[in-house]
């Protein structure tokens, strides 16, 4: 008998961590830097293996995070863990807040153009260009050896490793950092890993359509309300006995 509320208990908090980490990464990702990359790689790419590389990509940089996450119930008490990770919610969530309220909204123009760059870099070293040095100082373009391999001139290495460099240090990878420490690794790398599916499909089919109607000043609103929602959920389990 005492075995089902036990095994009811496990399953709450595998689906709490499953949809926390899903509608937070998902949210967070919308509208991103990452996205936007996607978005304007879709017309140039095949759009099954653009999929493909970035949701590989992006759930690699996942599993890191959670793996991370996972480490510190070791050598942390789990009260310390929640408080950690109702300071988190609570810090992304004002923080969204108050750029969604308080910050003019430029339609993501700064997002779009960090994007650009970041793609005309990828151009440039599969072409063998320097196109940030003045023109004087450019050297004569190489063709590169035949002794080079695979993974060094594949243009989808390098995309890989941009987006993966891009998501470092992102709030969906300090969120899943957080999660993993109070819910486990398997909840958190399956609703990350399918919100950043999810996300990488958005931006496939439908990213103009949703950088045009969900402009950064929504999504940083919408995403503020539920991490700060989040955040007080959690702190009422603390203060309750039940975290």
């Amino acid at each position: 008998m005492d075995a089902i509320p036990a095994e009811e208990s496990a399953r709450d908090l595998f689906m709490s961590g499953f949809t926390q980490s899903f509608l937070l990464v998902f949210l967070a990702e919308i509208g991103d830097k990452t996205f936007i990359m996607v978005m304007l790689l879709a017309n140039k790419m095949n759009k099954f293996i653009l999929w493909l590389l970035a949701t590989i990509a992006m759930n690699i940089m996942n599993a890191i995070s959670v793996t991370i996450g996972t480490i510190f119930p070791l050598f942390m008490p789990k009260i310390v863990i929640s408080i950690v990770v109702i300071a988190l919610f609570f810090t992304f969530g004002l923080r969204m807040l108050y750029n969604g309220i308080f910050h003019k909204d430029d339609g993501g123009e700064d997002e779009l153009e960090e994007a650009k760059e970041t793609l005309e870099k990828l151009d440039a070293l599969n072409e063998k260009r320097e196109p940030l040095l003045p023109d004087g100082q450019r050297q004569v373009p190489v063709a590169p050896k035949s002794s080079w391999k695979f993974w060094e001139r594949s243009q989808y290495t390098f995309f890989m490793f941009l987006l993966m460099c891009t998501e470092w240090g992102d709030v969906s990878q300090v969120v899943a950092i957080g999660l993993a420490a109070k819910y486990g690794m398997v909840s958190i790398i399956l609703g990350g890993g399918l919100a950043f599916a999810a996300c990488i499909t958005f931006a496939i089919l439908l990213g103009s359509c949703v950088s045009k109607f969900c402009t950064e000043r929504i999504m940083s609103l919408v995403s503020g309300c539920l991490f700060t929602g989040f955040g007080i959920r959690e702190l009422y389990y603390v203060l309750s006995g039940t975290a």
